[in-house]
């Protein structure tokens, strides 16, 4: 994230005090014991900590009055972002559970695409007060598409003069938002679920969710926030976008109550309180093709091709891969169409010599190239003889030279040739290699109509 925005904003970490002083004993390197007593020891305990963490960031070092530490109450971490006037946009809740850097980057992205200004907020949408508690709802974005990320924004306010004490925890928030259209369709938000013991850290670390109560003063509000992507029912695979009315139903009773044990006899507020509706324009569903995600940008990716022609296996799994026995079917034996005339035999194909021995076959292609960047427009080389198959990265002529050298490996079977034999070695003292120029300035490497494999142009050679 630092990378990303690193030319877009300013990042500084704030030093505020030692997480465990009473670790400093007698003997650590720095040679402070316990708390630091000035300054001057607070800024070698600092340093120490940007060595051994490798931090990239700038750090800065508060006081030993705590000044920043006190105002932002930032103990033991809390994230802030200010605009470019300086006006704080986002403060997240103490952490570690409200260090949500998700949350910080969505911010972030707001920011840049505001030119360092953020946009105002949604408006909430309040419901009536229920026994001194009322709630508002936000979402944001308040045009999405299905897909897209959900921000979810709770309020809730007390409006009587007494404290009100509240119990939020909810292990599916998602499952508590409503969303329609008044006409019977539908939209849900899927949120990240939690299971077996890591259920209660999981809920904590989305930022709102607490075991014990919150207490709202007389006119004071508590915000909880979580996100989640926007999804049509699976019934409604066929149901147009359009204008939908959000609520959220916020209930809390005795039974909610009762395995709390520390906190079971304190003043809970108990009934059930729903929010204003929250207005959306959701965009209609769009059938989504294989080239939503990978582009229009090469010869493999256009609007009619049929993906099967050269994938197998069910699309988005892990049996979805390359037909290794299609080659042909884009670069055909007649020459007639494809990229490069890919012959079998003399007799199959209207070609003088050949480069690989006996009947032409889709496999034959794989000894030299690899298909997993083919999709992309490219079709790479392979190191010869590596079962890796990884991607060649020298030129051309060493490539050749892999088979073509003094030393023929012994898989290999050529063409009967009438050339000058196999062995290409001294080609890398001619002229032409001086020059330049690769064995594929003379020669076509699939099939040619010349002997040796030479292409049809006439070429000047030194050697003539």
């Amino acid at each position: 994230m630092y990378e990303e925005y690193k030319n877009d904003v300013e990042f500084v970490i704030v030093y505020i005090r030692e997480a465990h002083p009473e670790m400093l004993r007698k003997g650590n390197k720095t040679g402070i014991v316990g708390r630091p007593k000035d300054i001057d020891q607070r800024i070698i305990l600092a340093s120490e900590c940007v060595t051994r963490f490798k931090f990239t960031i700038p750090m800065v070092i508060d006081g030993m009055d705590g000044t920043v530490n006190k105002d932002y109450q930032a103990a033991p971490v809390r994230t802030t972002i200010t605009d470019l006037e300086g006006k704080v946009v986002y403060y997240a809740g103490p952490g570690p559970f409200d260090f949500r850097l998700s949350k910080v980057e969505k911010v972030l992205a707001k920011l840049k695409a505001g030119g360092g200004r953020m946009p105002p907020a949604p408006p909430l949408a309040w419901g009536e007060p229920v026994d001194g508690l009322r709630l508002g709802l936000s979402l944001d974005p308040t045009a999405p598409a299905p897909g897209d990320e959900l921000s979810v924004l709770l309020s809730f306010e007390n409006v009587q003069d007494e404290p009100i004490y509240i119990y939020y925890n909810a292990s599916d928030p998602g499952g508590s938002l409503e969303m329609s259209d008044g006409k019977g369709g539908t939209i849900s938000l899927q949120t990240p679920k939690s299971s077996g013991g890591r259920q209660r850290r999981s809920m904590m670390q989305r930022g709102g969710f607490r075991i014990f109560p919150r207490k709202i003063e007389s006119g004071e509000r508590f915000t909880a926030d979580f996100d989640g992507k926007l999804a049509f029912a699976e019934e409604a695979d066929g149901h147009a976008g359009g204008s939908y009315k959000a609520h959220f139903v916020f209930e809390v009773d005795e039974k909610m109550i009762t395995p709390i044990r520390r906190y079971r006899d304190m003043p809970y507020w108990k009934g059930k309180v729903a929010s204003g509706s929250f207005d959306l324009s959701v965009t209609p569903r769009k059938k989504q093709s294989c080239m939503d995600c990978h582009g229009v940008e090469d010869y493999h990716h256009f609007e009619d091709r049929d993906c099967n022609l050269c994938h197998i296996g069910e699309e988005g799994t892990e049996s979805f891969t390359i037909n290794k026995k299609v080659c042909s079917q884009c670069h055909p034996r007649d020459g007639e169409q494809g990229r490069s005339m890919i012959p079998a035999t003399k007799e199959a194909a209207p070609a003088y010599t050949v480069h690989i021995a006996g009947k032409g076959s889709d496999k034959a292609c794989l000894k030299c190239h690899d298909q997993r960047s083919h999709g992309k427009g490219k079709v790479a080389l392979i190191y010869p003889h590596s079962r890796k198959r990884e991607a060649w990265e020298g030129s051309d002529t060493d490539f050749c030279l892999g088979c073509h050298g003094d030393s023929v490996p012994l898989e290999v079977t050529f063409p009967v040739s009438k050339g000058s034999g196999f062995d290409k070695t001294e080609f890398l003292s001619s002229q032409l290699f001086e020059e330049g120029r690769e064995c594929t300035f003379c020669h076509t490497p699939h099939g040619s109509s010349f002997p040796s494999l030479l292409k049809e142009e006439e070429i000047e050679s030194p050697h003539r």
